[in-house]
């Protein structure tokens, strides 16, 4: 049996105009506010039960800063973290996601150079 990632967590996206781009997911994509970081990052809601969906984070030039992956529980962490190690990508150990909601996860650069996590756990929400 293969451990898989059981699919997109998060993104993270960096942007020239927070204020601009936090209304346009807002008023669009109708996006919730979920947490605030000193006016340089904001973390978004939308119906899956993860505490964030999108975060948006000031920034010099657009770019996707990060997609995060979910994994199933601790183990599956530790085992993909083990299938990404033996490639030879950068990677992260395994560690205690200090933002907004929380988790268990490891981050990694893949061959082309993006900015990928895989976590687990974190804060929950119920969708209204």
């Amino acid at each position: 049996m293969s451990v898989r990632v059981t699919g997109i967590r998060s993104i993270a996206i960096d942007v020239c105009a927070l204020d601009e781009a936090a209304a346009f997911y807002q008023e669009v994509w109708l996006l919730s506010p979920a947490a605030e970081a000193g006016g340089a990052a904001r973390y978004f809601r939308g119906t899956a039960a993860y505490d964030h969906i999108l975060s948006l984070h000031r920034a010099d030039r657009p770019a996707i800063r990060r997609v995060v992956f979910a994994a199933a529980d601790r183990d599956a962490v530790a085992t993909l973290h083990a299938a990404v190690k033996a490639t030879g990508a950068v990677t992260e150990a395994p560690h205690e996601w200090d933002a907004p909601g929380g988790g268990y996860g490891f981050g990694v650069k893949e061959p082309a150079g993006r900015n990928l996590a895989v976590m687990c756990g974190g804060a929950q929400h119920t969708s209204a």
